[in-house]
């Protein structure tokens, strides 16, 4: 480092301590003559401090003894004040980290939110097609797609109402598929720890919501579904001798 350099630095630290603590020049040059006992011009401080005055290594010991600050400290320029700096970051940052895992819970759950709202429109656009055509594929595939945009909390049962499948056809194909899950992907369970589903009713919840979520699941519910429907429709359909939504006339005595 120039001498210069060291000069201005020293400069600008004897300024900075003398305003921190509410010196004039006047007063500086008074403290500091009767360190080292004799006097000082006012002018003499502005040079010193604008590093435009040589300093003696009495001097600075003088100064930095007056200010109780260090040498090195005199001479490195902001270093103090990084060092402060320093430590402020290294104490923000566990605050920090905190702030970022409750940043990344909402991240999570808005791409949970999402993810169902374009699993929703899957489902939408797949039980369209199926109200329209009658496609079965459309309903296996909305199905599956209806259950995953409720997160496995209902199966999606108004998506599947509206698309015309009858509620009791919904919980039939619920029941038979989720009975039918293998049970040790959820575990494995304590002894004698396995909830009693038939009549626990908070247990089932909790139980149908991770059965939900499950590929194995949804893809039996789905067959089950369209197998369902396709019976539902067949007991539906007029018989012989019958017009859709009228009853055969009786005959006459």
């Amino acid at each position: 480092m120039q001498e210069q350099d060291v000069g201005a630095i020293f400069g600008a630290r004897v300024r900075d301590l003398r305003t921190s603590r509410g010196w004039n020049q006047d007063e500086l040059a008074e403290q500091l003559g009767r360190i080292m006992g004799k006097k000082y011009d006012p002018t003499t401080i502005t040079r010193l401090e604008k590093g435009r005055r040589p300093v003696s290594l009495q001097e600075a010991a003088a100064i930095t003894r007056l200010f109780g600050s260090k040498l090195q400290d005199m001479l490195s320029g902001d270093l103090p004040e990084m060092q402060q700096w320093l430590a402020q970051t290294k104490s923000d940052l566990p605050e920090l980290q905190v702030d970022l895992r409750g940043l990344e819970s909402k991240v999570k759950a808005q791409q949970d939110r999402i993810q169902m709202a374009q699993e929703r429109i899957t489902a939408l656009e797949l039980l369209i097609e199926y109200r329209e055509k009658q496609n079965e594929a459309a309903l296996r595939d909305g199905a599956q797609a209806a259950v995953r945009s409720t997160m496995g909390g209902d199966c999606g049962t108004e998506l599947l109402r509206a698309a015309g499948v009858p509620t009791e056809v919904i919980e039939q194909a619920d029941t038979e598929s989720w009975s039918q899950v293998d049970l040790e992907q959820f575990g494995p369970w304590p002894v004698g720890r396995m909830p009693d589903l038939t009549t626990d009713a908070k247990a089932r919840r909790t139980f149908l919501r991770m059965v939900r979520d499950c590929e194995d699941y949804q893809a039996l519910y789905a067959e089950k579904l369209v197998a369902l429907m396709r019976g539902y429709a067949e007991q539906s359909a007029p018989q012989e001798g019958e017009t859709s939504g009228e009853r055969p006339e009786a005959p006459e005595r």
